[in-house]
This record gives C-alpha cells, structure tokens and sequence, in this order.
C-alpha cells in the first residue's frame, strides 16, 4: 500500500525541512517505487509509491491542478 502524509502549520510558519525529514525517515520502508512531494509555505504533502496495479505506474500523487492540491 502506498503512504500519503502532510503537514499543515496552522500558525502559518513555513514547514521546516528537519521536520519532514524525520517523517521521511520514519516511513522509508514505504519508498518502494518512488515518491513524490508537494510544498508551499505553511503545507506539505509526501506520497511514497507502491504500484499494486500496473495502471498504477503513471499515477503522479499528490494531484495538482490549477490551484488545488490533493
């Protein structure tokens, strides 16, 4: 199964890089097929990849489209 985590600084503050580094770390057994990650300021999305379906092998998470994130 693949693994999607975010961050959300509710202050504001921008995402420091220490903090989604530990959370990398501690979820690198997902790592099996790539990742992707997506950061703006106060939010953060990680998605570490594990292709079950071959159709699954063009899957670009997190989705971004225009001014949406998910």
């Amino acid at each position: 199964m693949s693994t999607i985590f975010g961050i959300f600084n509710k202050k504001g503050n921008t995402i420091e890089q220490n903090s989604i580094s530990k959370l990398q770390q501690t979820l690198q057994h997902r790592i099996t097929d790539g990742s992707n990650s997506w950061l703006h300021n106060n939010i953060f999305f990680w998605h570490a990849k594990l292709y079950v379906h071959p159709q699954q092998q063009n899957e670009i998470l997190p989705f971004e489209k225009d001014d949406l994130v998910i």
